[in-house]
């Protein structure tokens, strides 16, 4: 007996809306059909269309505006084309709880090998959780030699948790080795 498993209607409702914009039936800055409309064509109830709907938002599939309606803003760009390739991960900014660690270390022998210092020489060590709307994407270890970690006239302190986007830290010089 097999039992073949049909994704939420939401999730269909969804997919439906999705390849109709991905097909140019719906193209970018069009209204929407209303939610009376789809749960119509579509033969669903009310909540599964709006479930679908506020998915597509948080997806950028779509904007909701109140009273209004709800507009297409095309085929969200995947992870890999939503950051600039030429800026370095420090530069593309980070939420708060982004860092999950940050201190002096010495350097271990294939990091000092590859910034061309001695093995043991105080790093700044700084491991950070990268996320692509909200989905943990990346965890990366970014080692700073401390010369190019010292504060400097002009720029932000660290905070008292010993990080933020503005720290020397975050602005320095940094190589990420491949683990």
């Amino acid at each position: 007996m097999g039992m073949d498993f049909a994704p939420p209607k939401y999730a269909q409702v969804m997919r439906t809306i999705q390849e109709r914009i991905e097909s140019g039936e719906y193209a970018p800055g069009d209204m929407l059909p209303s939610e009376t409309q789809l749960v119509r064509e579509l033969g669903v109830g009310r909540t599964t269309v709006v479930r679908a709907l506020q998915t597509l938002a948080m997806q950028g599939w779509i904007e909701r505006e109140h009273g209004r309606g709800s507009f297409v803003k095309g085929r969200p760009q995947s992870p890999a084309e939503s950051v600039r390739p030429s800026l370095s991960t420090t530069e593309q900014g980070e939420s708060a709880d982004a860092v999950l660690e940050a201190g002096r270390v010495p350097a271990p022998r294939h990091v000092a090998r590859l910034l061309g210092v001695a093995e043991g020489s105080p790093l700044i060590a700084r491991k950070r959780v990268a996320r692509q709307a909200d989905v943990i994407s990346a965890v990366e270890t970014i080692w700073v030699p401390l010369e190019h970690a010292r504060h400097r006239p002009g720029q932000a302190r660290t905070s008292a948790a010993g990080h933020s986007p503005a720290s020397p830290v975050a602005q320095a010089p940094a190589l990420r080795p491949h683990h």
